[in-house]
């Protein structure tokens, strides 16, 4: 395929001296080359700068140094401060990337209309600390859903997301990194299911590492998991963080949402109980998870007021 098509890979970095340099080498071994690598380091206090440095001094890659802000607004300083491109890539520090990866995502795009907002994921392979395999991730049923996002699904998953140059304008525009965000690919995601397209393509395109404690959550019993997630959305409050980045989306960009989609947004991002909402989302016609316990536990919570 011809590689006139610029793209810049975005990568936060934060501590990751352990598994970075696999990762960077699996970008710039990419069988599509016209890439840049722009890097925001987050204050890293371990070896990940040397590493950094080594690799600038080798004119592979671009740097910021700069302090401590997280993953979130890290990603949306890169992706306002990158330069103009044709697409863009966000990339985790400890992933490997298989040689295809942007090659595929470039010509999945390429037939998009680039007037809109455009967004490629694929999907992955779950593999541990070591890179062992454990499994891939599932084949997504209804990748388009604007629905299942708004219910807390995550469709594309940060560093398999690429995107054009709309979304990055779009972004500069609006710095939505001013607000306490949920995700940065969530919000990427939602910009091409509610302002253009999204690509979804099920073939493989990159390893993702799951260090030890996040492996275990995997290995844990139907209950335990249940457990987990009441903490996470009940407990830890991450269905507010959720609602809110869903409203400060709304807010933005509303006006260019179809009638559609603003009504879905007005039916699932309310802040307050209220009784006509909840059983309209109870009994909605479509389909929020896959599985047949989350399904019902999901319209149940809607009933009662936790989501």
């Amino acid at each position: 395929m011809q590689q006139n098509k610029k793209v810049i890979v975005l990568m936060a970095t934060y501590n990751g001296a352990p598994y970075l340099r696999e990762q960077l080498d699996s970008i710039i071994n990419q069988t599509y080359k016209n890439v840049e690598i722009m890097v925001r380091d987050d204050g890293s206090t371990d070896e990940t700068r040397i590493i950094l440095k080594e690799y600038e001094n080798k004119g592979l890659i671009q740097v910021t140094y700069s302090k401590n802000v997280g993953v979130n607004k890290s990603f949306f300083w890169l992706m306002e401060n990158a330069k103009k491109a044709d697409y863009y890539s966000f990339a985790d520090q400890d992933d490997i990337w298989l040689p295809e990866k942007l090659s595929r995502a470039v010509e999945h795009l390429e037939k998009e209309d680039h007037q809109l907002p455009q967004v490629y994921f694929s999907n992955f392979d779950f593999c541990d600390s070591q890179m062992n395999y454990m499994r891939t991730s599932p084949t997504l049923t209804h990748p388009h859903s604007l629905v299942r996002v708004l219910v807390g699904s995550q469709l594309g998953v940060g560093f398999t997301l690429v995107f054009n140059r709309a979304i990055k304008e779009i972004i500069q525009e609006s710095a939505p990194f001013k607000f306490k965000i949920y995700g940065h690919d969530q919000w990427v995601t939602l910009m091409g299911l509610t302002l253009g397209n999204v690509v979804y393509d099920p073939t493989v395109t990159a390893k993702h590492r799951r260090h030890e404690q996040n492996v275990s959550n995997y290995k844990v019993s139907f209950f335990h998991l249940q457990k987990q997630r009441i903490k996470q959305f009940l407990i830890d409050k991450d269905q507010k963080i959720i609602i809110d980045t869903l409203y400060y989306f709304y807010r933005m960009y509303k006006d260019q949402m179809s009638e559609k989609n603003r009504m879905y947004f007005q039916l699932f991002i309310n802040r307050r109980y209220n009784f006509r909402k909840a059983l309209r989302k109870c009994f909605f016609p479509e389909r929020y998870r896959d599985k047949l316990f989350d399904e019902i536990a999901i319209r149940v919570l809607f009933l009662i007021g936790f989501m």
